[in-house]
C-alpha cells in the first residue's frame, strides 16, 4: 500500500490463510506515530515493512510490535532519519532498521532472534534512554566504502540497558566500513559499554583500507564494568592496510581502548592499530585493562603496525604513524 504520508494512530488487524503473507506500507514522504497508539500483532506467518521513498520514520512508545515473522523499517533519501521508540518483542527471524541518514533508537524493547541496524551515517541505541536487547546476533553496520562520502562524524554508539547474551553463529558485530576510497570528514567512533557482554563471537572494526580517509580521529571504545566472554574469536581493531589501491589515512590518532573486569575469549584474541602501507596522523594506541585475567584459548594477537605494504603485490607503500606507538596491557593474569 503507498501513501503520501502515513500518521500510525491505531492497531490494524493481521488475518493470514493458507501460508506466510509480506505486507509493506510505504509513503513518499515520511511516517509518523500518534495516540492513542496501540499494539501491532501478527501471527508468526506474517512480515511487515514499513517505508518511506524521501522521508524519515519517527514511531514512539505508544506503539509496539509484537509475533511477526519479520520486520523492516527503511528511510530511504538522504537526508532521512529513523527514530525508533516503539517496542519490537517476539521477532522469530530477523529486524532490520535502516536509515539512508541516521538510526536513532531509544527507550525500548528489541526483542528479535536477529537485529540489523545499518545507517548511511551514525547509529545510537541507548544514548538518551535505555534499551533492552535479546536475541541471538546482532550487527550494527554504516557502510561507506567504494567512494561513499559522510561529511562529517560517522559513529556507531551501543549502550544497552542490560547486559548482553548473543549465542547466535554470528554473534555481536558492530563495523563502520570506509574501505576502498571512503571518506569520512571528521571523526569515527566506535562505542560499546555495557555491564557484560557474552557471545558467539565479537567483531568491531573500523575499516579504513584501501584509499580510505578518515579527517580526524578514528577510535574504538570497549567498556564493560563486568565480564567479557565470547565462545569464538574477538576481532577488535582500526585498519589503514593498503589493499593495492594506496593506504587509508586518518587526520588524527588512531586509539583501540578495550576495559573489562575480566576477558575470555574461546578462539583467537586480535587487537589491532594497522598503519600497513597507510598513515596515522596521531598516536596509534591499543590498550587492554582487565582487572582480572584476560585468556584465549587459540591465542592472543596484539600489534600496533607501521609496516611497508601492498596487500595485492604491488609496489610498497610506507606505513606511518605520526606520533607515538603505544601498546599497554594490564592483567591480573595473561594466559
Amino acid at each position: 500500500f503507498k501513501f503520501q504520508s502515513l500518521q500510525i494512530t491505531g492497531v490494524p488487524s493481521f488475518v493470514t490463510t493458507g501460508g506466510s503473507t509480506s505486507l509493506g506500507l510505504i509513503a513518499i514522504d515520511g511516517i509518523t506515530s500518534a495516540s492513542p497508539g496501540g499494539i501491532w500483532s501478527s501471527s508468526s506467518l506474517v512480515r511487515l515493512l514499513l517505508a518511506t521513498q524521501n522521508g524519515s520514520i519517527s514511531l514512539g512508545s505508544e506503539i509496539s510490535f509484537q509475533n511477526f515473522i519479520g520486520l523492516a523499517f527503511y528511510a530511504r533519501g538522504i537526508n532521512s532519519d529513523l527514530n525508533l521508540s516503539s517496542d519490537i518483542t517476539g521477532v522469530i527471524d530477523a529486524t532490520n532498521l535502516i536509515a539512508q541518514r541516521n538510526v536513532n533508537i531509544e527507550g525500548n524493547t528489541l526483542d528479535s532472534q536477529k537485529l540489523n541496524i545499518v545507517a548511511g551515517a551514525n547509529i545510537s541505541v541507548g544514548a538518551n534512554a535505555p534499551v533492552t536487547i535479546t536475541g541471538s546476533e546482532a550487527l550494527l553496520l554504516i557502510p561507506n566504502s567504494n567512494g561513499g562520502n559522510i561529511a562529517g562524524n560517522s559513529a556507531i554508539t551501543l549502550l544497552p540497558a542490560g547486559g548482553l547474551t548473543l549465542s547466535g553463529s554470528n554473534g555481536l558485530s558492530l563495523t563502520i566500513d570506509n574501505s576502498n576510497g571512503g571518506h569520512i570528514g571528521q571523526a569515527a567512533t566506535i562505542l560499546l559499554s555495557s555491564p557484560s557482554l557474552t557471545a558467539s563471537t565479537l567483531n568491531l572494526l573500523i575499516n579504513n583500507r584501501n584509499g580510505g580517509s578518515i579527517g580526524s580521529t578514528a577510535e574504538v571504545l570497549f567498556n564493560l564494568t563486568g565480564a567479557f566472554t565470547t565462545q569464538g574469536d574477538a576481532t577488535i581493531g582500526i585498519t589503514n592496510r593498503n589493499d593495492g589501491l594506496r593506504g587509508g589515512t586518518t587526520g588524527g590518532a588512531a586509539i583501540v581502548n578495550v576495559q573489562a573486569n575480566s576477558i575470555s575469549v574461546g578462539g583467537l584474541l586480535d587487537g589491532f592499530v594497522s598503519a600497513n602501507g597507510g598513515q596515522i596522523g596521531g598516536t596509534g594506541s591499543l590498550l587492554f585493562n582487565a582487572a582480572g585475567d584476560i585468556h584465549s584459548g587459540a591465542g592472543t594477537l596484539l600489534q600496533v603496525q607501521s609496516d611497508a605494504f601492498n596487500g595485492s603485490g604491488g609496489a610498497l607503500t610506507p606505513g606511518v604513524i605520526s606520533s607515538d606507538a603505544v601498546l599497554a596491557v594490564n592483567a591480573s593474569n595473561l594466559t
